[in-house]
């Protein structure tokens, strides 16, 4: 942009002015905000109405009846509370608990120490699984045999192109199609 141009904007940014609305409204908040007083934040002064209030709360009556009844019947002496914790309710929901926890724990002791070994007890299902795994294992094998296969016939068959081109192994690639009838020889016999 050259100067003149630079110019030409500026002076067209002399001749916006604001909506009318926009410039009165404007105009009564900044006087507005000059007149204010400072926001100020008095901690006891915001504190004194809550607690004022908090004063006049009471309980309901069921509360005030159910706490005192509480209160009331809590036992006082060693004997009411060891009648209480000796109960035969008390007893009896102590006894279903512990039963409860050490039966889990056993299983999940004789689960980790036993493994897997207490489901073999079902031939025909280990029978199943040995035999998918034994085709499994053959298969894998077939695939390993071919693959080693197929590298040393490409061995042989790099070595022999080598050889016939009398060039170094890392350094060429075998040609697409060799017009040489030593090299289609040399070829058929590397690879059958």
């Amino acid at each position: 942009m050259s100067d003149q141009e630079i110019f030409k904007q500026l002076n067209r940014l002399k001749t916006i002015r604001p909506a009318v609305e926009y410039s009165g409204v404007s105009r009564l908040i900044i006087i507005a905000s000059r007149k204010a007083e400072p926001f100020v934040f008095s901690f006891e002064d915001d504190l004194k109405l809550p607690v004022a209030e908090l004063e006049t709360i009471s309980p309901s009556p069921k509360f005030r009846a159910a706490s005192r009844s509480a209160i009331l019947n809590h036992p006082r002496t060693l004997a009411e509370k060891v009648m209480r914790v000796f109960s035969p309710q008390n007893v009896v929901r102590q006894l279903v608990g512990y039963s409860l926890s050490v039966g889990l724990a056993v299983a999940l002791i004789a689960i980790v120490i036993g493994g897997t070994g207490s489901f073999k007890a079902i031939p025909e299902i280990n029978g199943e699984l040995a035999s998918d795994a034994e085709t499994s294992i053959k298969d894998i094998d077939i695939h390993l045999e071919e693959a080693s296969y197929f590298a040393l016939s490409a061995d042989k068959t790099r070595t022999a192109l080598n050889n016939v081109t009398g060039a170094d192994t890392e350094t060429t690639t075998p040609p697409k199609n060799p017009s040489n009838p030593r090299i289609i020889d040399m070829l058929k016999e590397a690879t059958l």
